[in-house]
């Protein structure tokens, strides 16, 4: 199924969700999966949905679900868009008191796409927490004509971007794309450049407290992808390079996104809130 620019809009505010009998929830086109969830809770609020990730985990079915754990909403198959299509996402969004302050692996929304022939790459753009503080990431295609990682120097990148190397399931460079006013010095992040990807940062994230935040990605796969993020209105980075692989095996042809905790299993709740969806393939681009 094809979706033209015209018809690409979703709105949800998460009014009237609907629990169908095998424990999925839907808010209009975007599904809460139960057994992709095993952990996981969505429930209404006033505002829009609280997503958690309960502290008592069961026994899981498969390998993957046994090492995260995670309480998502993504958009439902018939609304994933080609890859390389242009496409924004807003939404709102407030941590919990609850949302962990330490360095495990903890995700709050993605941007699926593909890479090659990987079913399940890393997500394109990813907007994480660590150490109590938001930060986000990109990640670039290498190989098949993309160049490798490349050493900084004294741990400053004089060509491409601050990134690490994704040790396994493709061909990928997770690179640094955005951070709180706190800065982000990791030794993980010192060590090598994505050459190929060009960030520009222009406004810190907002704090990781309870208040909402409006949060805003413009982005487009591709060989010469782009990719601009907002956050309460302010450009906060942009970035330059080849996101994703536009190869055309109808098997992975779609690209779509995720709200919701995405984590490493840990003994916690952790509960984030979410409003105002809304999807559209009519990108207003900043002017550079």
């Amino acid at each position: 199924m094809s979706i033209t620019v015209s018809d690409c809009s979703i709105r949800e505010n998460f009014r009237s969700p609907v629990t169908q009998a095998n424990g999925d929830i839907i808010f209009g086109d975007l599904i809460f999966m139960r057994q992709h969830n095993p952990d996981g809770m969505a429930e209404k609020t006033k505002d829009g949905v609280r997503l958690t990730i309960r502290k008592n985990s069961y026994p899981l079915d498969t390998e993957d679900a046994k090492e995260n754990q995670r309480a998502e909403l993504l958009e439902v198959q018939k609304q994933y868009l080609k890859p390389g299509q242009p496409v924004s996402y807003s939404w709102r969004m407030r941590a919990s008191g609850d949302v962990p302050k330490n360095k495990n692996r903890f995700m709050v929304a993605q941007f699926k796409s593909l890479y090659g022939d990987n079913e399940s790459p890393s997500p394109l753009f990813a907007l994480r927490v660590e150490n109590g503080q938001y930060f986000a990431t990109i990640e670039q295609s290498y190989g098949a004509g993309y160049k490798k990682a490349i050493p900084a120097k004294n741990g400053l990148c004089t060509e491409g971007s601050p990134a690490t190397e994704r040790v396994e399931g493709g061909d990928q460079l997770t690179v640094l794309f955005a951070k709180d006013e706190k800065g982000f010095a990791t030794k993980k992040w010192s060590k090598l450049c994505a050459p190929e990807t060009r960030v520009e940062n222009f406004n810190p994230l907002p704090k990781l407290n309870e208040k909402w935040v409006d949060f805003k990605l413009n982005i487009q796969a591709g060989p010469k992808g782009r990719i601009e993020f907002y956050a309460n209105g302010k450009l906060v980075a942009r970035a330059a390079g080849p996101f994703g692989d536009l190869k055309s095996d109808v098997v992975y042809n779609k690209q779509y996104f995720k709200l919701g905790p995405y984590r490493d299993r840990e003994d916690a709740t952790a509960s984030l809130e979410y409003a105002n969806f809304y999807r559209t393939c009519d990108v207003k681009w900043a002017e550079k």
